[in-house]
């Protein structure tokens, strides 16, 4: 987005971040079975990718937020759905 200039430390944090979700979304998709401790660990990521803005970055401006904010908040959703899951999976 239009913070690469203005935080540097913020895009490289965010380029790692969404490498490691796919990673464990690679892993959910190849073998579920052996991956279903790892899925509040996406809610994890999601809590912390919203608080990075503010530990990470130095004073981020709105659209900044906003984009952390967001893409946060999908992350701890879509991590919620993978933990039901594979808490409804596991106790059938």
């Amino acid at each position: 987005l239009h913070f690469t200039a203005s935080q540097p430390a913020l895009v490289t944090h965010n380029l790692v971040m969404g490498i490691a979700i796919a990673v464990l979304a690679l892993g959910f998709t190849v073998m579920p079975e052996r991956m279903y401790g790892l899925s509040w660990a996406i809610c994890a990521i999601g809590a912390w990718i919203i608080v990075s803005t503010w530990v990470v970055g130095s004073s981020p401006d709105a659209g900044i937020v906003i984009n952390n904010i967001v893409v946060g908040g999908l992350t701890v959703l879509l991590g919620m759905v993978c933990a039901g899951a594979t808490t409804r999976t596991r106790s059938t």
